[in-house]
């Protein structure tokens, strides 16, 4: 486990929404236990809750140290895809819809609940997020039509799905924002797809996070190496292509309360890592 800073500035460009994507301040090495690190989520200043794809565990992990500082196992194996946290109960989401309410979650044995989520079988859930002041839970949906993908709402109150999608996002609208950008990684073969008229299948979800200042909700999608932005009524605000060698497969995001942004990479034969990005306000 390590941590590497960096303070240079970049010269590759204007930031991102107040984000030098380019250039990360430090990046924070994972553990093996973590290489599949799949959901991300700020408990403090210093502290980030994780979990790991395949084992029910959650991970804290001290920024000031840069290492664990806590494992707490809390079921079977199965495939988990996102972290979010209110108050001392977590929350994990199954690929399947499923969401675990671990509730005292820093204890040896915590009280675990299931509530099971049909409606979103098939979708293959990438992503969780807490919509705090909804008393909700987003979740975003990898698979779905030829050319849109949705996030659906669990309401915390009621401890039901949402039946209607919370948001809906429109390819086109993803395409037309990119052939406005210089390309990198995949250029040609995105300029194929748009030319010949065919389905782009340019976004899917792998992580969520909403902005604690703008409320903006960002989007990664790491088979495209994308990160999109949509603001609070769900219109496309700017999308970014994310580099191939910096992101090697980028499954979670969160915030810090000031803005600062957590970008976690699967290992993908290589580390593991936890990116984080300084904001700075326009």
């Amino acid at each position: 486990m390590a941590c590497t800073e960096n303070k240079a500035q970049s010269e590759q460009g204007d930031p991102f929404l107040g984000y030098r994507l380019q250039e990360p301040e430090q990046v924070f090495e994972l553990p093996e236990e973590l290489e599949e690190v799949s959901g991300l989520h700020v408990v403090s200043e210093d502290l980030l809750l994780m979990n790991e794809d395949e084992t029910a565990s959650l991970y804290l992990y001290s920024l000031a140290e840069a290492a664990l500082m806590q494992r707490v196992e809390w079921g079977e194996e199965g495939d988990y895809e996102g972290v979010a946290l209110q108050g001392n109960t977590a929350f994990v989401v199954e690929s399947g819809g499923d969401i675990y309410e671990i509730r005292n979650f820093r204890q040896e044995e915590p009280e675990v609940i299931k509530h099971e989520n049909d409606g979103l079988k098939g979708c293959d859930v990438e992503g969780l997020e807490l919509l705090a002041g909804e008393n909700k839970l987003l979740l975003a949906c990898k698979e779905g039509g030829d050319d849109e993908r949705s996030v659906y709402a669990f309401d915390l109150s009621s401890k039901k799905l949402m039946e209607e999608p919370y948001r809906t996002f429109s390819f086109k609208a993803l395409e037309e924002q990119l052939l406005q950008k210089p390309f990198d990684r995949f250029s040609k073969d995105l300029r194929e797809m748009f030319d010949g008229g065919s389905s782009s299948d340019i976004l899917f979800p792998s992580g969520i996070a909403v902005h604690p200042l703008t409320q903006d909700l960002y989007v990664l999608s790491a088979e495209t190496k994308l990160l999109a932005v949509f603001d609070t009524a769900g219109k496309l605000k700017d999308v970014y292509e994310l580099t191939h060698d910096q992101f090697l497969q980028p499954e979670s995001i969160a915030f810090m309360p000031n803005g600062d942004l957590f970008i976690g990479n699967e290992g993908k034969g290589g580390e593991a890592n936890i990116l984080k990005f300084v904001y700075a306000q326009k």
